[in-house]
């Protein structure tokens, strides 16, 4: 099961490329004017909002990350990730990892993509510009994101996460299949806890990070999709979209907007 099409997708964390705070956005090819940006490309924006550079053709562009010096964009209709020289805006390298790659994390000099067709995790090693693994997780990973405690990947289809050992590349096992709640489609790491959003039931589960079980979970608004942390304020700032998607006054820095089909 594939999450349905998404119209427009916009990562709006403030990113430390080409010598300046900027955002980094993409754009589908029924974006239209939203974000000014060409369908299917990848372009950066400064902390003016101006666009910077010529914007970077990517194929059915699902999710962005920024590391190693790198922008990394997961392309999920020809299932692999580009490689984007933020000062340049040149793909420096295209790299195949799995079906259907839904998102992207970065942890130092690799690089971990959740491909939601085949319910395996790629590494990346950065410095190779090349997968080194792919590992198997649940069933549809849709999310995925990193911290100090290691890499968690939310799986949609079965309603799990499993944690991921950056060190080894192996699934923890007393860290995997833990249960939250329907349709996990965004996933937040922070110094305690898992914060995970459930798009189909409305709620947030959190995962404790000493004992790896879920607490709540806590209900919220219809169909959250994506959950960011809040420095200094713990975690929060879960997305919810029941007016259709669209950014609204007061959305914080770092979410995750989407709109729905």
């Amino acid at each position: 099961m594939r999450l349905p099409a998404w119209r427009l997708l916009a990562v709006g964390s403030a990113l430390a490329v080409a010598a300046a705070v900027s955002v980094v956005a993409v754009a589908r090819p029924w974006a239209g004017e939203p974000s000014g940006l060409p369908g299917n490309s990848v372009g950066l924006i400064d902390a003016a909002g101006g666009r910077v550079g010529a914007p970077v053709t990517v194929g059915g562009p699902a999710g962005l990350a920024y590391g190693d010096g790198s922008i990394w964009a997961v392309a999920s209709t020809d299932g692999t990730v580009s490689r984007i020289n933020p000062a340049t805006h040149a793909v420096v390298q295209q790299i195949q990892v799995g079906a259907d790659p839904a998102a992207v994390t970065v942890t130092g000099g690799d690089v971990w993509v959740a491909n939601s067709g085949d319910g395996t995790v790629s590494q990346i090693s950065g410095a190779a510009n090349a997968v080194v693994q792919k590992i198997p997780v649940g069933n549809v990973p849709d999310a995925i994101a990193s911290g100090p405690s290691g890499i968690w990947v939310a799986n949609a289809g079965d309603d799990t996460v499993d944690r991921i050992d950056p060190a080894t590349g192996d699934v923890d096992v007393t860290r995997r299949d833990i249960p939250v709640g329907g349709f996990p489609d965004g996933i937040a790491v922070g110094p305690d806890a898992v914060w995970v959003a459930n798009g189909q039931d409305g709620t947030v589960t959190r995962i404790d990070l000493a004992t790896g079980q879920p607490d709540g979970p806590v209900a919220v608004g219809a169909g959250p999709e994506g959950i960011a942390g809040h420095p200094g304020r713990g975690m929060g700032g879960q997305l919810t979209r029941p007016h259709g998607g669209q950014a609204r006054p007061g959305d914080r820095q770092g979410d995750l907007h989407r709109r729905r089909r």
